[in-house]
């Protein structure tokens, strides 16, 4: 199930207030904008929406409004898009939200490959290592440790290191990786919103990994937050939407309101990464 809409306002406890103006959502959506243009806030507005409609909110931070549109239109459709909604902050910790009880738990890397490897045996640990190489982070083998832990075999090394060993890039792209493939081999409907996609990559794994995202045929949602260049010149502009502040107001730029800038932005010759560093969306008004 996915999120096609999105408008929301909010007045935290100190009286400031902010809105953005309404969104719309694909399969796969990169939100870019320059610092304090509300990207990450918009993404924790969505996770707090759903954490309300899913009942795991327990005392109102800030008051709010919103309009939501997901795939079901009727409450107990858009409960379940929340219940399944993972928020994953790239360049920070990141765990698998999964039900337990009643309740949540937020599975690490380790327990993840617990799951997958319970759920799917040496499928799940192929599929992860495949798209690892494909990243340019190759592993030979994985290996799980009582206490959980995760062990990691790259090419060229005599023995198995703790993954906290690995360089942070490694690590985000095992983590978030292993977290995409679990979730693609249950079959789970799920949106992911991803917040500094691609921080900390290089050049050849951050351009990888957002082409393995568009390509993939699945059920899962990406709403990716990033100011990479790299990944801005590999996302086509027609998944882009452009925030721009306008002081406590964020202002939407996208295909689906602006196609003409859009358009014409392509004729100019120059990359992604220009339309954003150029203000165009704005600038063209």
């Amino acid at each position: 199930m996915n999120l096609l809409r999105f408008n929301y306002w909010e007045r935290e406890p100190s009286g400031e207030e902010w809105e953005i103006e309404p969104l719309s959502f694909g399969k796969f959506s990169l939100i870019v904008g320059r610092n304090a243009a509300g990207k990450t806030r918009l993404l924790k507005a969505i996770a707090r929406v759903a954490a309300q409609l899913s009942g795991e909110a327990r005392v109102l931070q800030r008051e709010f409004r919103y309009e939501l549109e997901a795939d079901s239109h009727d409450l107990s459709g858009k409960k379940i898009w929340a219940q399944s909604l993972q928020y994953l902050p790239f360049s920070g910790g990141m765990n698998l939200k999964v039900a337990s009880g009643g309740t949540n738990a937020f599975l690490d890397v380790a327990e993840v490959f617990a799951r997958g490897h319970k759920d799917f045996g040496d499928s799940f640990e192929a599929k992860v290592r495949e798209r690892l190489k494909r990243v340019a982070y190759p592993v030979e083998s994985f290996r799980l440790q009582e206490p959980l832990r995760l062990l990691v075999k790259q090419p060229g090394r005599k023995a198995a290191v703790a993954f906290s060993k690995l360089s942070q890039a490694q690590q985000r792209a095992t983590t978030f990786l292993s977290i995409v493939t679990l979730l693609e081999l249950e079959g789970r409907s799920a949106t992911l919103l991803v917040d500094d996609f691609g921080e900390g990559l290089d050049y050849e794994s951050a351009i990888q990994l957002t082409k393995l995202l568009l390509e993939l045929n699945s059920p899962l949602q990406f709403l990716l937050t990033s100011n990479d260049r790299y990944v801005m010149n590999t996302v086509p502009l027609e998944h882009w939407t452009v925030l721009v502040e306008e002081g406590t107001r964020t202002r939407v730029f996208n295909y689906a309101n602006s196609r003409q800038k859009f358009d014409d932005f392509k004729f100019t010759g120059l990359s992604n990464f220009d339309f954003f560093s150029m203000d165009f969306a704005r600038a063209a008004e």
